[in-house]
């Protein structure tokens, strides 16, 4: 795990490596200043030592502008997150006002950040700090890097800004303190893979991102609260994009200290802290309906573009450099099988996706009209593979587990274990599969030969599976480890409640370790309790104006694992 994460096996290598060979960087920093394209010439050649130089596990994090607070609250989103960005009641209200449009309110948030010297939290602060890969501060520029490996592209949207772009937003939050000196912004990429593996250029991709980062149209979607001037002093600075490749060979750096040990598509536990997950709760919008599992597939068989484009948006919004395993809700897409572009995301990652068929038509060989797949390094693990129960009735019957619930029990114990790293086991079992975990007198027992032994269960369900006989069930299989789990999320998560569905705080991916249930946080991660699981929601666009989806993202640490 991590083996694919840039901070991890391309910012820290480099960055460390010419510290320890020229600390001052008068050596290098210069250098690498020319070798971007596609930018701008730095103006100033004069290098003075390096006086504060911040990579890796000592990220610099720098506050938003006041300035851009002030406008965020002054032009608040048309269509904010439906939970306004948090779970709390008390801050959903009070931004509630705000979006609203109450004066009162606007000047009580304006009011809290001018009496704050760099706010970065409360409830009407919507940015927080940025954290560029490298920052370096001489006595006369200070530099601000983003390291990329395998993201296809430049990340320009934040929670509150749909047109934030990235670069922009490191180098706007430097210049607040940079006291006159420039500001030098670069990207630094993994090369196109043809070409001389020594000097490779960046992708065509990554080319057009980098001429359109100084584009009238993005500098004002991520500038909006600068002047004229400011924009245009901000944009001199951005050089351009760069690879490792050009950057180890220019700076003499041997390609050996960013990739010894060669590139292992899924990872080494051996060179990893971490595994990195991110749940996928997507959002159908749906009406108040008897049976939302029906529901639910007929409005995605309706729009199975509209889907596609959805999932496909929140997965290029996440942030998934050095994210391990990506778990998408049941009926995550329509279709027989996974798209092309979603089999190529998963090079560098594991990816569980389940495919609705596009006619409400059982397959009469098979038995059913969805199959779950499992991705990895481009290519399918498994699948298809179909649901073989749901319900508990077709569990347990006349004081026995019933026949079909021995059939579940063994195909899942052939067919759904996978190595997310060597060592590593992962168990899929399919929405209510769970069910096996049958519970009797107060204690869950699996049908005779089924042993879940995986220190990593994956469910992916099709709706939201909340009734405490649920948890139970899942605090059951998580007792080796950690299981994760995420559904579709609907109006009737709220509804069914009698409350408002565009104020709740509805959810559906949960994540459960060794026996419990840990929370996933919404201001800041959730941590178990011995600290070897974090879990934060994030909201994403998820390609359709008025939506955002809720994304939890997560850690566990791999040597609290069983193997």
């Amino acid at each position: 795990m991590g083996d694919r994460n840039s901070t991890h096996t391309r910012v820290q290598p480099v960055f460390s490596f010419l510290d320890e060979r020229d600390p001052s960087g008068a050596s290098w920093l210069s250098r690498l200043l020319e070798l971007p394209v596609e930018g701008t010439r730095p103006t100033s050649h004069d290098v003075g030592p390096i006086r504060k130089a911040q990579w890796g596990e000592d990220e610099a994090q720098l506050p938003a502008p006041k300035a851009l607070l002030r406008w965020l609250l002054e032009h608040p989103l048309e269509n904010p997150p439906l939970n306004l960005g948090t779970s709390s009641a008390g801050t959903q209200h009070l931004r509630r006002r705000l979006f609203d449009r109450d004066p009162k309110a606007l000047g009580e948030a304006l009011a809290f950040i001018e009496r704050r010297e760099r706010p970065s939290k409360g409830w009407c602060v919507f940015e927080g700090a940025t954290r560029p890969d490298v920052f370096i501060e001489t006595d006369d520029f200070i530099v601000v890097i983003e390291g990329k490996r395998t993201e296809a592209a430049p990340t320009r949207h934040t929670r509150w800004m749909p047109g934030r772009d990235q670069m922009l937003r490191h180098m706007d939050c430097a210049f607040e303190i940079a006291d006159g000196k420039p500001v030098y912004g670069m990207y630094i990429v993994e090369g196109a893979q043809d070409g001389d593996p020594d000097t490779r250029e960046p992708a065509p991709v990554w080319m057009e991102a980098a001429r359109s980062t100084l584009s009238d149209e993005v500098l004002q979607a991520s500038l909006p609260h600068r002047t004229a001037e400011e924009r245009t002093a901000i944009a001199s600075g951005f050089l351009g994009v760069t690879t490792w490749q050009r950057v180890c060979t220019a700076l003499e750096i041997p390609w050996t200290v960013v990739n010894g040990s060669g590139v292992s598509p899924v990872g080494s536990w051996r060179k990893a802290a971490t595994m990195r997950f991110a749940l996928v709760e997507q959002w159908c919008n749906l009406r108040r309906s008897d049976d939302v599992s029906r529901s639910i597939r007929k409005w995605l068989r309706a729009e199975p573009e509209r889907r596609e484009h959805q999932v496909r948006s929140v997965l290029m919004s996440v942030a998934l450099d050095g994210v391990d395993l990506v778990v998408l809700p049941g009926w995550s897409l329509v279709g027989r099988e996974p798209p092309e572009w979603l089999v190529e995301l998963s090079q560098d990652r594991t990816i569980v996706v389940e495919m609705l068929a596009e006619q409400n038509t059982e397959d009469v060989t098979k038995g059913s009209s969805h199959y779950s797949f499992v991705l990895q390094c481009g290519r399918r693990l498994i699948g298809p593979e179909p649901q073989i129960l749901g319900a508990s009735e077709e569990v347990w019957a006349s004081n026995a587990f019933t026949k079909k619930a021995y059939e579940a029990a063994s195909r899942i114990a052939s067919h759904r274990t996978f190595e997310l790293d060597p060592g590593l086991d992962v168990l899929m079992m399919i929405c209510g599969e769970i069910n096996l975990a049958h519970e009797r007198a107060g204690a869950h027992q699996l049908p005779e030969g089924m042993c879940v032994s995986a220190p990593l269960v994956v469910n992916p369900s099709h709706t939201w599976m909340s009734l405490p006989a649920n948890q139970r069930q899942r605090e059951f299989l998580s007792r080796n480890g950690l299981l994760l789990t995420t559904a579709n999320t609907h109006p009737e998560l709220s509804e069914t409640k009698t409350r408002d569905w565009k104020a709740a705080s509805w959810k559906s991916a949960e994540v459960y370790w060794r026996g419990a249930r840990v929370g996933v946080g919404e201001e800041e991660p959730s941590v178990s309790e011995d600290g070897a699981v974090r879990a934060q929601r994030i909201w994403v666009p998820d390609g359709v104006a008025e939506y955002c989806t809720p994304v939890v993202l997560g850690t566990v640490r791999l040597d609290r694992l069983e193997r």
